[in-house]
Protein backbone atom coordinates (compact mmCIF):
# COMPACT_ATOMS: atom_id res chain seq x y z
CA UNK A 1 0.00 0.00 0.00
CA UNK A 2 2.68 2.33 0.75
CA UNK A 3 4.51 1.78 -2.36
CA UNK A 4 1.29 2.52 -4.15
CA UNK A 5 0.80 5.86 -2.52
CA UNK A 6 4.40 6.91 -3.97
CA UNK A 7 3.79 6.54 -7.94
CA UNK A 8 3.44 9.10 -9.56
CA UNK A 9 -0.04 9.14 -10.81
CA UNK A 10 -1.71 8.74 -7.51
CA UNK A 11 0.38 11.28 -5.94
CA UNK A 12 -1.16 14.35 -9.00
CA UNK A 13 -4.16 12.22 -8.51
CA UNK A 14 -4.21 13.07 -4.32
CA UNK A 15 -3.03 16.60 -4.99
CA UNK A 16 -5.76 17.03 -7.56
CA UNK A 17 -8.45 15.68 -5.50
CA UNK A 18 -6.95 15.92 -1.76
CA UNK A 19 -7.79 20.12 -1.07
CA UNK A 20 -11.29 18.95 -2.16
CA UNK A 21 -11.70 16.29 0.21
CA UNK A 22 -10.29 18.38 2.81
CA UNK A 23 -12.02 21.63 2.42
CA UNK A 24 -15.54 19.09 2.37
CA UNK A 25 -14.22 17.58 5.71
CA UNK A 26 -13.51 20.77 7.25
CA UNK A 27 -16.75 22.71 6.53
CA UNK A 28 -18.53 19.48 8.01
CA UNK A 29 -16.36 20.03 11.21
CA UNK A 30 -17.32 23.33 11.52
CA UNK A 31 -21.04 22.92 10.76
CA UNK A 32 -21.30 20.47 13.45
CA UNK A 33 -19.55 22.30 15.63
CA UNK A 34 -19.99 24.41 18.61
CA UNK A 35 -17.25 26.74 19.01
CA UNK A 36 -16.10 28.52 22.22
CA UNK A 37 -14.21 31.92 21.94
CA UNK A 38 -12.28 33.74 24.29
CA UNK A 39 -10.12 36.75 24.11
CA UNK A 40 -12.31 38.05 20.83
CA UNK A 41 -11.84 41.75 21.84
CA UNK A 42 -8.54 41.59 21.75
CA UNK A 43 -8.67 42.03 17.88
CA UNK A 44 -10.65 44.90 17.68
CA UNK A 45 -7.61 46.10 19.53
CA UNK A 46 -5.63 45.85 17.38
CA UNK A 47 -7.52 46.96 14.47
CA UNK A 48 -8.51 50.67 16.11
CA UNK A 49 -4.17 50.32 16.11
CA UNK A 50 -4.48 51.30 12.33
CA UNK A 51 -3.64 47.88 10.84
CA UNK A 52 -3.58 44.20 10.58
CA UNK A 53 -2.27 41.79 12.80
CA UNK A 54 -0.72 38.28 13.19
CA UNK A 55 -2.04 34.81 14.45
CA UNK A 56 0.38 32.90 15.43
CA UNK A 57 -0.17 29.17 16.84
CA UNK A 58 1.59 26.07 17.00
CA UNK A 59 1.94 24.00 13.86
CA UNK A 60 0.51 20.79 15.10
CA UNK A 61 -3.53 23.02 15.43
CA UNK A 62 -3.04 24.94 11.80
CA UNK A 63 -6.26 22.45 10.31
CA UNK A 64 -9.16 24.24 11.79
CA UNK A 65 -7.97 27.87 11.44
CA UNK A 66 -8.22 27.43 7.40
CA UNK A 67 -12.36 26.78 7.82
CA UNK A 68 -11.93 29.63 10.87
CA UNK A 69 -10.16 32.47 8.65
CA UNK A 70 -12.00 31.50 5.48
CA UNK A 71 -12.63 34.50 2.94
CA UNK A 72 -10.49 36.95 5.01
CA UNK A 73 -7.46 36.80 2.87
CA UNK A 74 -5.25 36.01 5.36
CA UNK A 75 -1.82 35.08 3.97
CA UNK A 76 -0.23 31.97 4.59
CA UNK A 77 3.97 31.18 3.99
CA UNK A 78 3.66 28.03 1.86
CA UNK A 79 6.88 25.95 0.96
CA UNK A 80 7.53 26.01 -3.49
CA UNK A 81 7.95 22.41 -3.50
CA UNK A 82 5.59 19.91 -4.90
CA UNK A 83 3.84 19.16 -1.64
CA UNK A 84 3.49 22.88 -1.16
CA UNK A 85 0.83 22.57 -4.35
CA UNK A 86 -1.17 20.50 -2.44
CA UNK A 87 -1.20 23.35 0.18
CA UNK A 88 -1.60 26.28 -1.75
CA UNK A 89 -4.41 25.40 -3.52
CA UNK A 90 -6.59 24.20 -0.33
CA UNK A 91 -5.39 27.36 1.05
CA UNK A 92 -7.23 29.13 -2.01
CA UNK A 93 -10.10 27.45 -1.49
CA UNK A 94 -11.03 28.95 1.60
CA UNK A 95 -9.97 32.39 0.64
CA UNK A 96 -6.99 32.53 2.22
CA UNK A 97 -3.96 33.80 0.35
CA UNK A 98 -0.52 31.57 -0.19
CA UNK A 99 2.37 32.75 -0.05
CA UNK A 100 4.97 30.78 -1.79
CA UNK A 101 8.61 31.04 -0.04
CA UNK A 102 10.82 28.82 2.14
CA UNK A 103 11.38 29.63 5.85
CA UNK A 104 14.51 27.26 4.99
CA UNK A 105 16.10 27.24 1.71
CA UNK A 106 15.52 31.75 1.14
CA UNK A 107 14.08 32.67 4.75
CA UNK A 108 14.18 36.47 3.62
CA UNK A 109 12.39 36.28 0.11
CA UNK A 110 9.63 34.69 2.64
CA UNK A 111 9.77 37.32 5.39
CA UNK A 112 9.92 39.81 2.44
CA UNK A 113 6.59 38.25 1.16
CA UNK A 114 4.79 38.24 4.11
CA UNK A 115 5.57 42.58 5.56
CA UNK A 116 4.35 43.55 1.74
CA UNK A 117 0.99 41.35 2.41
CA UNK A 118 0.93 42.97 5.87
CA UNK A 119 1.50 46.20 4.62
CA UNK A 120 -1.36 45.87 2.22
CA UNK A 121 -3.51 45.96 4.83
CA UNK A 122 -4.36 42.26 5.31
CA UNK A 123 -3.06 39.56 7.77
CA UNK A 124 -1.17 36.64 8.16
CA UNK A 125 -1.20 33.53 9.72
CA UNK A 126 1.81 32.09 11.45
CA UNK A 127 3.25 28.56 12.83
CA UNK A 128 6.47 29.70 14.51
CA UNK A 129 7.39 26.89 15.26
CA UNK A 130 7.17 25.02 11.98
CA UNK A 131 8.11 23.76 9.00
CA UNK A 132 10.13 21.14 11.20
CA UNK A 133 9.97 22.12 14.83
CA UNK A 134 11.20 21.79 17.58
CA UNK A 135 7.74 21.39 18.58
CA UNK A 136 6.01 24.15 20.66
CA UNK A 137 9.43 26.35 20.34
CA UNK A 138 8.74 29.68 19.09
CA UNK A 139 11.26 30.76 16.31
CA UNK A 140 13.04 34.26 16.11
CA UNK A 141 10.89 34.76 12.47
CA UNK A 142 7.73 35.55 13.23
CA UNK A 143 9.84 38.02 15.95
CA UNK A 144 11.41 40.01 12.61
CA UNK A 145 8.25 39.37 11.44
CA UNK A 146 6.67 41.78 13.67
CA UNK A 147 9.61 44.36 13.95
CA UNK A 148 9.98 44.74 10.04
CA UNK A 149 6.26 45.15 9.50
CA UNK A 150 5.35 46.67 12.78
CA UNK A 151 2.22 45.05 13.13
CA UNK A 152 1.58 43.13 16.74
CA UNK A 153 1.34 39.46 17.31
CA UNK A 154 -1.46 37.58 18.80
CA UNK A 155 -0.91 34.44 20.71
CA UNK A 156 -3.65 31.98 20.01
CA UNK A 157 -5.28 28.24 19.87
CA UNK A 158 -7.74 26.12 18.60
CA UNK A 159 -8.30 22.91 20.85
CA UNK A 160 -11.15 20.62 19.76
CA UNK A 161 -13.07 18.37 22.93
CA UNK A 162 -13.02 14.98 19.70
CA UNK A 163 -10.11 14.90 17.62
CA UNK A 164 -7.25 12.53 16.16
CA UNK A 165 -3.87 13.02 17.32
CA UNK A 166 -1.46 11.90 14.61
CA UNK A 167 2.31 10.32 15.11
CA UNK A 168 4.03 12.74 13.31
CA UNK A 169 6.69 15.10 15.30
CA UNK A 170 4.51 17.83 16.19
CA UNK A 171 1.23 15.32 17.18
CA UNK A 172 -0.63 16.84 14.30
CA UNK A 173 -4.40 17.33 16.14
CA UNK A 174 -7.50 16.69 13.36
CA UNK A 175 -10.64 17.45 14.61
CA UNK A 176 -13.77 14.97 14.38
CA UNK A 177 -17.18 16.41 13.62
CA UNK A 178 -19.80 16.82 16.47
CA UNK A 179 -17.08 18.16 18.56
CA UNK A 180 -16.60 21.20 20.68
CA UNK A 181 -14.55 23.27 19.74
CA UNK A 182 -12.35 26.55 21.53
CA UNK A 183 -10.25 29.37 20.26
CA UNK A 184 -8.47 31.57 22.91
CA UNK A 185 -6.63 34.69 21.60
CA UNK A 186 -4.11 36.58 24.44
CA UNK A 187 -2.91 39.72 24.52
CA UNK A 188 -1.36 41.17 21.57
CA UNK A 189 2.09 41.35 21.70
CA UNK A 190 4.26 44.48 20.14
CA UNK A 191 8.07 44.41 19.17
CA UNK A 192 9.63 47.99 18.87
CA UNK A 193 11.48 49.13 15.46
CA UNK A 194 14.67 49.54 17.82
CA UNK A 195 14.23 46.48 19.52
CA UNK A 196 17.78 44.96 20.27
CA UNK A 197 18.81 41.39 20.10
CA UNK A 198 18.05 40.94 23.46
CA UNK A 199 14.40 42.47 23.76
CA UNK A 200 13.90 40.32 20.30
CA UNK A 201 14.91 37.20 22.53
CA UNK A 202 12.98 38.17 25.70
CA UNK A 203 9.72 38.56 23.23
CA UNK A 204 10.08 35.03 21.79
CA UNK A 205 10.11 33.81 25.07
CA UNK A 206 7.27 35.74 25.94
CA UNK A 207 5.33 34.60 22.93
CA UNK A 208 6.11 30.96 23.55
CA UNK A 209 5.10 31.34 27.06
CA UNK A 210 1.68 33.25 25.92
CA UNK A 211 1.00 30.44 23.26
CA UNK A 212 1.63 27.53 25.96
CA UNK A 213 -1.13 29.36 28.08
CA UNK A 214 -3.44 29.74 24.84
CA UNK A 215 -3.09 26.16 24.14
CA UNK A 216 -4.21 25.19 27.83
CA UNK A 217 -6.82 27.42 28.33
CA UNK A 218 -8.59 26.30 24.88
CA UNK A 219 -7.96 22.48 25.89
CA UNK A 220 -10.11 23.38 29.04
CA UNK A 221 -12.33 25.54 27.31
CA UNK A 222 -13.27 22.51 24.50
CA UNK A 223 -13.53 20.20 27.71
CA UNK A 224 -16.34 22.99 29.24
CA UNK A 225 -14.45 23.72 31.57
CA UNK A 226 -14.47 27.57 32.75
CA UNK A 227 -11.52 30.07 32.09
Amino acid sequence: MAKLFKRPVVTRILHAVGPYIVRLYLQMVGRTQGLRVEGRDYLPEVRRGGGPFLFAFWHNRLLFPAYLYRGTQTGVLVSPSRDGEYIALTMKLFGMVPLRGSSAKDPALGLLKLVRHLRDGFCVAVTPDGPRGPREHVQMGVVELSKLSTVPVIPCAYAPSRRITLNSWDRFVIPLPFTTGAVVYREPISVPENASKEQMEEIRRQLEMEIRIATEQAEELAKGRGM
